[in-house]
Order: C-alpha cells, then structure tokens, then sequence
C-alpha cells in the first residue's frame, strides 16, 4: 500500500498497542502542537515519567494507490520523546521525535500530512 494523500487525522483516537518504532520526524514541538493539536500524553500532568514524557496517538484516514474510487484506509500512528532527562528537552527547538507505529505507513503518514501542512523540516546533516 503506498498513501498518496492524508484525508484527516484524528488525535488520541488511536489504538496504539502493539506497534514499534517506525522511523523519526524531526519537528518543532510547536509546530507539532499546530499540525496536532496538544499531545494526548503529558507525563508532568497525566500520571508520571516512564520513558516517554510527551505523545501524539494519531488515526490517518488516507487515500492509497489500491483504494476504489471513494473509499479509505487507516494508519494509526504516535509520536513520542525517548527517555529524556525532562520534558522541556523534546519541547524546546527542533528535536527528532520517534515514530511508532505497526509499519513503517506511520512514518509515511506523519511525514506526508506535515509536508501538506508545510511544516517540513530539513534533517540536520549530523543525522545524514
């Protein structure tokens, strides 16, 4: 399946068991806030660190190449920090968010509805 456009995202619809890491974005956590809507996990305010201080779960209703005419599929997708020594590390500049997912879709479609948003940012070249 290739996604050749995001219809829609639906925040912390998701159900984001059983997926992995899937690739990175590297994004102003502002910009994700623009593109997301406010994260649906916070761990200073949602129940305490463990790992993960700050998470997207996004749903992707997505048009592929073998979709029929009016139909959809659905990509379910989180963007997450990784065992930083606090939240405002992920949360201050341009910082590489992991991306979790059941395939590697989830990155496609988080890179895909940024780059219709026009939030794309280059990678720095010390991650090239």
């Amino acid at each position: 399946m290739i996604i050749e456009k995001v219809l829609e995202v639906d925040n912390d619809t998701c159900n984001s068991s059983g997926g992995s890491l899937q690739g990175t974005v590297t994004a102003d956590y502002y910009d994700l806030v623009e593109a997301f809507g406010e994260p649906c996990y916070r761990a200073e305010e949602d129940g305490g660190f463990d790992k993960v201080w700050t998470e997207w779960r996004l749903s992707f209703k997505v048009k592929t190449d073998d979709c029929e005419e009016d139909d959809w599929d659905y990509v379910d997708a989180t963007i997450y920090d990784w065992k930083e020594d606090s939240p405002y590390t992920s949360r201050s500049g341009t910082y590489t968010w992991n991306v979790g997912g059941r395939d590697y879709e989830a990155s496609e479609a988080i890179d895909m509805f940024l780059e219709q948003k026009g939030l794309t940012k280059p990678v720095p070249e010390a991650i090239l």
